[in-house]
């Protein structure tokens, strides 16, 4: 029976690991072709969102991993490989991560889908994780992933959603290449199949800072950064995310993006700033982005201002925000920017009288 807290398993395990360190500024050209070149060979998929995709990856994979996590067990250690004897060294590693993985992808996604350039319908970061592990020769670094993530949204826009879905994914992809690796080890336990760049990569994913790597990423982020009050890039991380997640909230129930609902909502804190009003506490409170994201505890008649464009129950979603606008000032700049027309004069209103704002 192997013995998980032992000391000398986790020290010999760390120092079959111990490699060179990576090169800290990867050639970024080669990575941000690449990832440009995928964004513009994927065609969208309208209507396709839901897909079990992950999870039957993961049925798959673990039916590899059933034989790859037995079979060192019965190798003798001086007749195998270093690949083999690091496979065996890290089972601990690989059944955690699979497991994580099942978990993880147990339901079936909601993500933006799109065609591969074999055809298939795909979720569109599995399409992206695969090309960026093999562009980086299955090396992962901070550094490689923040460069390709880059360039392919120079090209398409990441859903903050995928962002985040995109850990995950970039663990799957690594342990499909460690089981097809670990097979080929099965059937030749001598061999060399640099199951090493795999493993290490897997564990830097583990320790990865991920909210520092991803918040950088995250479009729509920018733009609230904007904000004319500079409120929101003073906040913490904790309130600066309840203010994206309300944001992506708007999207998701709209027929607009998020960057769409972002730059909206700059627009509508600029148009503040820059009006006349004796109180420049009311100017600073109307100026700042978070103001218009819907309010707290507040229900509105959000299809009438919309349009048709967003689902009427919105408002029972954003509860706990710190903002006190009313959402139609945000809706009713979306209907006016659609159909270009001016606010409804309700709204213009609704504006004009809100103005209490948790932040301030």
């Amino acid at each position: 029976m192997r013995e998980s807290g032992h000391l000398e398993v986790v020290t010999a395990e760390a120092e079959e690991l111990r490699l060179p360190l990576r090169d800290t500024a990867p050639d970024t050209q080669p990575l941000r072709s690449s990832a440009a070149a995928l964004a513009r060979s994927l065609a969208w998929a309208p209507g396709r969102r839901q897909s079990g995709a992950f999870s039957d990856r993961c049925q798959t994979l673990s039916r590899v991993f059933k034989p790859l996590l037995a079979a060192p067990e019965s190798q003798p250690e001086k007749s195998v490989s270093g690949d083999f004897r690091l496979l065996h060294k890290t089972t601990f590693l690989l059944e955690a991560e699979l497991a994580a993985a099942h978990a993880t992808f147990n339901l079936p996604t909601d993500l933006p889908q799109a065609r591969a350039r074999n055809g298939a319908v795909v979720p569109r970061i599995a399409a992206l994780a695969e090309d960026y592990l093999a562009t980086a020769e299955y090396r992962f670094s901070e550094a490689s992933f923040t460069n390709y993530v880059q360039g392919f949204q120079e090209v398409a826009v990441l859903k903050m959603a995928e962002l985040w879905a995109l850990i995950p994914v970039l663990k799957l992809v690594l342990l499909e290449q460690i089981a097809e690796r670990g097979r080929r080890l099965l059937q030749d336990p001598t061999g060399s199949y640099s199951v090493r760049d795999q493993i290490r990569s897997l564990q830097d994913i583990r320790q990865t800072s991920w909210k520092v790597v991803i918040e950088p990423l995250i479009m729509f982020d920018h733009v609230l950064r904007e904000d004319p009050a500079g409120a929101y890039s003073l906040m913490d991380y904790d309130s600066r995310d309840l203010y994206r997640k309300k944001l992506v909230n708007i999207a998701e129930r709209s027929d607009c993006t998020e960057m769409e609902v972002a730059s909206t909502v700059l627009a509508l804190a600029r148009q503040a700033q820059n009006e006349a009003n004796d109180d420049p506490r009311v100017t600073l409170r109307a100026s700042h982005v978070g103001s218009y994201l819907p309010a707290r505890h507040r229900r509105t008649h959000l299809r009438d201002c919309f349009g048709g464009c967003i689902s009427f129950d919105v408002s029972r979603d954003f509860a706990g925000v710190g903002a006190g606008f009313d959402s139609r000032c945000v809706v009713a700049e979306f209907t006016k920017r659609r159909s270009n027309h001016e606010l409804r004069g309700d709204a213009v209103a609704a504006c004009a009288d809100s103005t209490q704002v948790g932040f301030f």
